[in-house]
């Protein structure tokens, strides 16, 4: 076979024009789109964070909330205004923890991560707000306080019950537990955790790369890159399911420790203890185990305490559409707080509630 004969200084000139003209086109069409985007006002800014930083050091529970804080958790479908009220130094979920309801004849004490605290939700909308309307409208003296944080688990949650029984003496006492109470342990997070403007950074040079993200710095300047930066991601996460763990007892044991003090606690106040079991999108689909919350079951009852056991109700039913934020699996969406709330207060414990 012959050798192909050598590229002749015309071909060069023709092919180095068409990748020029290739590359021409390209740099228009994204200029052309970059600009449409900026006129439009279509913006993709990052996504799932406290603008500004709600977060502030603790020595004893690793962080805590700001105080008086007035800002927003940016969702996916946009910013959600988010407030918290002050009690000593920490912010807290929800309406001023005021004279007048601490004065309330049924104090409930809310405990729990952002689960509670109603992460992605308007203060008005969180289960624990959803629960005191609903008890609210049957007559009830009630005021219910939103201690749960973004992040914590049962350590803290008891942290936090030691703090506020005193100030606040709660005739009831509820705990929302969650898996990740047990897969993401505060005594692990502290090792690496630092409080940085406002929020929780283990890693402080994904940090740095987040903030030039919010910032729009370097690449991130370009609305265009924004763009199909999120389609990608999101075009990634589609039908994603991460949780296939199954709870052994050892590590439950870093739940129930805890939560068997907290029953102690609420028995010397003589306010009973309610556990939530809330179950993650997957575990209600059926796509991982909830062994686990069979077994947190059986600890609660063998303590003593209430139940209200959501993660088998929720399987039992199947998936309903909308009751989790998009594209999180955890976190429930406005209507999701209120089948919460609406389960909790069929509870028998509050039939027994008198009325005026």
């Amino acid at each position: 076979m012959s050798a192909p004969e050598p590229p002749t200084p015309s071909r060069l000139r023709e092919a180095s024009l068409s990748l020029a003209a290739l590359v021409g086109s390209v740099a228009l069409l994204a200029i052309v789109l970059e600009i449409a985007l900026r006129l439009l006002g279509i913006d993709t800014p990052s996504r799932r964070h406290f603008d500004p930083g709600i977060y502030l050091p603790d020595a004893e529970l690793a962080w805590a909330l700001v105080p008086d804080y007035r800002g927003a958790h940016v969702e996916y479908d946009g910013p959600v205004p988010t407030t918290t009220s002050r009690l000593g130094e920490r912010g807290w979920r929800g309406p001023p923890w005021s004279d007048a309801r601490r004065a309330a004849r049924h104090r409930v004490l809310a405990l729990g991560d952002s689960w509670t605290f109603g992460r992605g939700v308007p203060d008005d909308a969180t289960w624990p707000a959803r629960l005191e309307a609903i008890l609210r409208s049957r007559g009830h003296d009630v005021a219910i306080f939103n201690a749960g944080v973004p992040g914590y688990d049962s350590v803290q949650e008891e942290a936090v019950f030691a703090q506020l029984a005193d100030a606040l003496a709660p005739t009831l006492v509820i705990v929302a537990w969650l898996p990740n109470d047990v897969t993401e342990r505060s005594v692990d997070a502290r090792k690496s955790l630092q409080v940085i403007d406002g929020q929780l950074v283990y890693d402080i040079e994904k940090y740095r790369a987040w903030k030039r993200q919010i910032e729009h710095g370097g690449i991130d300047a370009s609305a265009l890159y924004r763009f199909l930066r999120l389609r990608f991601k999101r075009l990634g996460g589609r039908n994603r399911s991460r949780w296939k763990i199954n709870l052994d007892d050892e590590a439950l044991a870093y739940s129930q420790a805890p939560l068997a003090r907290i029953k102690q606690r609420a028995d010397a106040l003589a306010a009973p203890l309610l556990v939530v079991l809330s179950p993650r999108e997957e575990e209600v689909a059926g796509t991982s185990p909830i062994e686990h919350h069979e077994r947190m079951a059986a600890f609660v009852r063998a303590q003593g305490g209430e139940l209200v056991d959501l993660a088998s109700s929720w399987r039992a039913s199947g998936v309903r559409e909308g009751r989790f934020l998009p594209r999180d699996g955890v976190h429930l969406t406005e209507s999701g707080c209120d089948e919460a709330a609406q389960a909790i207060a069929a509870h028998p414990l509050f039939a027994g509630w008198p009325t005026p």
